[in-house]
Parts: C-alpha cells; structure tokens; sequence
C-alpha cells in the first residue's frame, strides 16, 4: 500500500513539473516571439445590411493571419469561420450570405506563426449586431415571411406554411437534412407550389435527423433570383 501511494505521489508530482515546464517555456516563446496574446482591439461593425456587414478592428502587431468566426443564436454551438492573411495591414473583412433581420455573434483572433506552419492564437474579441430588413431590390419579389414547419402527429408527414408575397406565380419549397453530428447532408428536395396557395405537406422520405426548410417567391417564367427566405428547423 505504501509503494502505491509513494508512486501515485511521484507520477502527480511529475505531472505537475510538466505542467509548469509547459507554462513557462511557452511564455518564454512568447516573450522571444513578441507575441501579444491579448485580443484584437477596438472591434466593430459597420455597413450593416439585411445579408452583410463589414468587421474592422485595430491592426495587431507581428499577426501573420487573422480568424473570424459568426453565428445567430439558432446555430448552438456551430461558428461559420474564415482565415484571412494579415498582409499590410488588413484589419477588416466582410461577412457575405447572412440571413436577414438576425443577431449575431463575431469574434476574431490573432494568429502568429512559430514555423512549420503552426500558429500561437491570441484570446478572442467579441462583439455582436443584427441584420438589417429585406428590401427587395427593383424588380426582384420579396422574401416569404412567417416560414413554419411542424411534423404531423405520427411525424409521417410535414405541414409547411408561409405568407403570401405580392405578385408571386409560384414558390419553391426546399427541404434539407443533416447528419446530428457530421451536417452531412441526407435530404434535399426542391417542390413548387402554385400561387396563390400557401401551404403544402411534404410526406417523402424522412431522415431521422434535423431537416430545415426554405421558401422562395417566383416569378411567372423563373426569371427572378429566387430569394429564399430564412430557414427553419422542422419541430
């Protein structure tokens, strides 16, 4: 019982040696590299619209490559990212593809390069704004507002309904799935439904995993963009 405890001690306190050797050299790699963990400051959000917005922050000193990360709060614990060089000084980036009327959550982090292409990342800054209302360019129809998706009670089928968007011929119904944990996607089905009818049920097959849904107003001919509206997750 003694030799046990005696080697439980010395492997406790051997961990704790490594621990500590660990904090110290890399703050000492730090130091050397001039590397400054602290956050990009000064982040902000400009030119907002009802898909983009515009980061900005305050160039950090000795970064090779910024990232920046964003998600609404219906997306858990999934970030979209991107990597972007910090060549002479970039210090801004726009976000493409948002959804509108939204809130969303950014943060951005520097990366330093140590060589063999691995990096020391600094601590993260964080902000948040909300998309702006869609307003339908010239010509274009607007977005289907009021997007709701609900299971049938023996969850066969799915009940779709939407609201109806002035001047729309048709609508395209999109409905998608994904894998719970690898978003592989399973299921992706495109139906049209004439106007002015706006509801339908889908009873195809139903993966048992998360299936979100879309809907786009149309045109007579399908000559418009076919501007969806955001999706929702069917409950």
């Amino acid at each position: 019982m003694m030799i046990f405890r005696k080697n439980t001690i010395v492997r406790f306190s051997f961990l704790i040696l490594l621990t500590t050797l660990s904090v110290f050299f890399t703050a000492c790699g730090n130091i050397l590299w001039g590397i400054n963990r602290e956050a990009p400051k000064n982040l902000r959000v400009s030119s907002i619209t009802a898909d983009s917005a515009v980061l900005s922050w305050n160039p950090v000193n000795k970064a090779s490559k910024y990232e920046i990360m964003w998600k609404t709060d219906n997306d858990g614990n999934y970030w979209k990212s991107d990597i972007i060089n910090a060549e002479a000084g970039t210090n801004s980036f726009t976000i493409d593809n948002l959804l509108y009327e939204r809130e969303y959550k950014v943060q951005i982090a520097a990366m330093f390069e140590k060589g063999n292409n691995q990096f020391v990342m600094s601590d993260y800054a964080t902000t948040s704004f909300k998309t702006l209302k869609d307003i339908p360019p010239s010509g274009e129809l607007a977005r289907p507002g009021n997007v709701k998706a609900s299971y049938n009670q023996d969850k066969s089928a799915i009940n779709i309904s939407w609201d109806g968007v002035e001047s729309a011929a048709y609508y395209d119904v999109n409905l998608k799935s994904d894998e719970l944990y690898f978003h592989a996607p399973r299921l992706n089905v495109l139906n049209t439904v004439a106007a002015p009818k706006t509801e339908c049920i889908y009873s195809g097959f139903l993966p048992k995993s998360r299936i979100v849904i879309k809907v786009a107003a149309r045109n007579s001919d399908f000559s418009d963009s076919c501007r969806w509206s955001y999706e929702v997750e069917v409950k």
